[in-house]
């Protein structure tokens, strides 16, 4: 293939990455200012906050929860941070689950403690986490979790999250802990925009059409088949054939848009 033809068919990627940035991104220096804000609203204490999990049903990419993304800009699964506050200053440290050889063939290799001290944060194996917080509630500081629910809307009743039951077991082993709910202040927090904040929103969606258009075209074929299973039935009920709807969550919110 003659060069100029190599030049013309990567023109559309290079213009992509140049509207990308020309949006704006949001910057590491924004996040670690995130993180003074609520070391400065916390005076004195630890924060202690769980990510995503791995998603158990291979049908898609992994969703950081919000509140995790928004402190650590870390959007890969199975990890959680610890940060340490003294005078109002904090010390940030991402735990990291590596992926097993096998997984990384399918889905690649997760970022290393490299690039997460890039960023400005300590990394440590996240099997180091358990005695890291012990050490930390023995010093009696007053802790601040924040709880990795996968929708706000359902907070109190998605009791069995992997956060919480690491901290039922904090508290069980130190009972004289004081745990406060660190949601509160982030949301203050995530309430007031940044001008890279303001300039993602104002900008037009341009990647989100194509990418329900083609998690749509993915589902057709298993769509067509519900509904010829339930032209076949004496009800005609569609939704028994249908996995159940389950919480809110981006994955399905992306469902109902491939049917309206």
């Amino acid at each position: 293939m003659p060069r100029i033809w190599n030049v013309i068919l990567a023109f559309p990627f290079v213009l992509a990455l140049t509207t990308t940035n020309a949006l704006g991104q949001i910057p590491a220096s924004e996040y670690a200012a995130r993180r003074d804000s609520l070391a400065a609203r916390i005076g004195d204490g630890v924060v202690v906050g769980f990510g995503g999990r791995t998603p158990v049903a291979d049908f898609g990419p992994f969703y950081q929860l919000p509140a995790f993304h928004y402190l650590t800009n870390f959007d890969e699964p199975d990890a959680a941070f610890v940060m340490t506050v003294r005078g109002g200053r904090g010390t940030t440290t991402v735990f990291l689950t590596p992926i097993d050889p096998r997984r990384a063939f399918y889905y690649g290799r997760r970022p290393d403690s490299a690039s997460v001290e890039r960023s400005g944060m300590k990394a440590r194996s996240f099997g180091a986490l358990a005695g890291f917080v012990d050490s930390l509630a023995a010093t009696g500081a007053t802790f601040y979790h924040l709880t990795d629910f996968e929708d706000e809307d359902f907070a109190r009743e998605d009791s069995l999250t992997r956060g919480r039951v690491v901290m039922a077991g904090v508290v069980a082993r130190h009972p004289t802990l004081q745990v406060k709910d660190a949601h509160a202040i982030v949301d203050q927090l995530r309430a007031r925009k940044s001008p890279a904040e303001l300039a993602l929103l104002s900008a037009p969606p341009r990647s989100a059409p194509r990418v329900i258009a083609r998690r749509c075209s993915r589902r057709s074929p298993r769509t067509s088949t519900s509904s010829r299973r339930s032209s076949s039935t004496p009800s005609g009920d569609s939704a028994v054939h249908d996995p159940p709807m389950g919480r809110s969550s981006a994955r399905e919110r992306t469902r109902h848009s491939c049917t309206t």
